[in-house]
């Protein structure tokens, strides 16, 4: 098995998704579609701040349309509770949080799958779900199940006592399936073995397929917004319509881009691509109703984009530069207007000696930016932290030291919920409050 990229791919399936976060202005993209472009108005549902249906990468967004609390201080935040998972032979991803549960999927050595559901004020363990298929990937929580991906299906279980309450395991040969409870559906990705991948919108009552979008790139890394689905495709992202799946645009963000990940924010749509010829990466933000690209900004050849979160009026993106000349790099997060995609500012992590840092995906709250921050350090334990940003000014506020290991394969992830941060690094799992 290759496991860079078996990680890969099950760290794309972490994340899914994000509802709009403004509403749609008539009219307001008249003017902005290209000749032969069909404007195609989108239902979105108008939020205010970072709430909404969809969980997106670290967020705690659940099923039923409520973000809980998301009011950390950030100024006297200190670790309160932490609970060690057993010695597992996978990355942990971020966990989903709902009321006064926090759940966290998990795989332990041998290939059983572990799901997770525990208090919290005290991190105590409520119950833990087994599953012989492998890892478990939390996908979305509602009032009564929470859904979780595995290598072979996607699955529900009770809230209340973490029992199996359906599987849905398509036909075909499969590295990951994961996806989302949506309301009206469950919308699900399956990872092929081969060349196709496929998202599959299903009826959560019976498990029946209701339609079905197949293309050779989906990444785990979906969106969902009024009455669309957005995906990633090898070299295109989709706008696909909610109720039977048919295909509203598809937009190249150039020859040989490979997208890994896709946001939506009410009229404008992030995507994130790789070059298979270059290795850089591209953000492109395209307008919904056009299914047309209104700007795009380049890493460069020394440069990488991770994870993305989004206000109303900035898009803030964690990066990764190259040191030129030696075997080590730094991270930055940035923030680009959402109007033209300028650089508003640049916020750089303080690298140690022979030190390569790395940012992972960001959640704002309030106004404030939380980013996990790995230090991997030559010959010596690596650092694991937690960085608070500025969304305005991109001043580092505070920097909260989780631990130093040896065993780290990548920067933690953080949720939010009510008035705690949790992050998820190294097999432990961290409430900040």
């Amino acid at each position: 098995m290759d496991i860079k990229k078996s990680r890969r791919e099950i760290l794309q399936m972490s994340g899914l998704g994000i509802l709009g976060l403004a509403g749609c202005m008539e009219g307001s993209n008249e003017a902005k579609c290209p000749d032969g472009a069909i404007e195609k108005e989108n239902e979105y549902q108008p939020i205010k701040g970072s709430g909404g249906w969809w969980p997106h990468p670290g967020c705690n967004l659940t099923g039923d349309g409520k973000g809980y609390g998301m009011d950390p201080k950030s100024d006297t935040m200190e670790i309160s509770w932490e609970v060690p998972f057993p010695m597992a032979s996978m990355p942990s991803v971020r966990p989903l949080i709902r009321d006064d549960t926090a759940y966290v999927g998990w795989q332990r050595m041998g290939g059983l799958g572990m799901l997770y559901s525990l208090d919290v004020e005290r991190g105590e363990e409520k119950w833990v779900a087994e599953y012989e298929g492998g890892a478990l990937v939390p996908g979305s929580v509602t009032r009564d199940q929470i859904y979780a991906g595995s290598p072979d299906g996607f699955h529900s279980f009770d809230v209340e006592t973490g029992g199996l309450s359906m599987s849905f395991k398509p036909e075909g040969e499969w590295r990951f399936i994961n996806g989302v409870h949506g309301g009206d559906r469950l919308y699900v990705v399956g990872m092929g073995a081969g060349e196709e991948d496929t998202i599959y919108g299903i009826d959560p009552e019976t498990g029946e397929i209701e339609w079905e979008f197949r293309s050779d790139y989906i990444a785990g890394l979906f969106a969902i917004q009024g009455d669309s689905v957005y995906i990633t495709g090898k070299d295109k992202i989709h706008r696909l319509l909610r109720v039977d799946g048919s295909e509203v645009w598809s937009v190249s963000a150039g020859p040989g881009y490979i997208n890994d990940q896709v946001i939506a924010n009410g009229e404008i749509i992030y995507g994130i691509g790789r070059s298979e010829y270059t290795g850089e990466h591209k953000i492109s933000a395209i307008e919904d109703s056009c299914g047309s690209i209104d700007w795009s900004v380049v890493s460069g050849e020394n440069g990488t984009f991770g994870g993305m979160a989004a206000s109303e009026n900035a898009l803030y993106v964690s990066s990764q530069v190259k040191i030129s000349g030696r075997n080590e790099a730094t991270a930055r997060m940035i923030a680009l207007d959402q109007s033209g995609g300028s650089r508003l500012w640049t916020s750089e992590a303080e690298n140690m000696k022979y030190a390569t840092t790395e940012w992972g995906n960001p959640i704002m709250i309030n106004g404030q930016i939380y980013v996990g921050e790995l230090q991997d350090r030559i010959n010596r334990s690596d650092i694991a932290s937690m960085k608070i940003i500025d969304g305005i000014t991109g001043e580092l506020i505070r920097t909260i030291q989780l631990y130093e290991a040896s065993i780290f394969l990548g920067p933690s992830s953080v949720s939010a919920g009510k008035d705690t941060i949790y992050s998820l690094i190294g097999g432990t799992l961290r409430a900040i409050r």
